[in-house]
């Protein structure tokens, strides 16, 4: 069983490491970065729907920051993307 669990981990690194190497190639050093920061969401989501774990307070009170930063990281990305699918331009 352990040794399952080790193939497994060595997997997804090699899945993980492919995805921000692809990344880096489209997108830059700066946006794959930020990959880091998205990872302790994913895991706690994957935990709450396969295994059942409990989402405590402060776990969402730092979704909710790391959220923020994204947003004021990326906010003129979000601003093009709101033009483009409304079609109304931002001052």
């Amino acid at each position: 069983m352990r040794r399952e669990r080790v193939e497994s981990r060595y997997s997804l690194e090699a899945v993980d490491r492919a995805v921000v190497a692809t990344i880096i190639d489209e997108r830059g050093a700066f946006e794959a970065s930020l990959i880091g920061y998205l990872v302790p969401i994913v895991v706690t989501v994957v935990g709450v729907v396969l295994l059942d774990e409990s989402i405590g307070a402060i776990t969402l009170i730092g979704f909710g920051l790391v959220i923020v930063g994204f947003s004021l990281l990326k906010q003129r990305a979000i601003a093009d993307a709101m033009e483009t699918s409304t079609g109304v331009r931002s001052p």
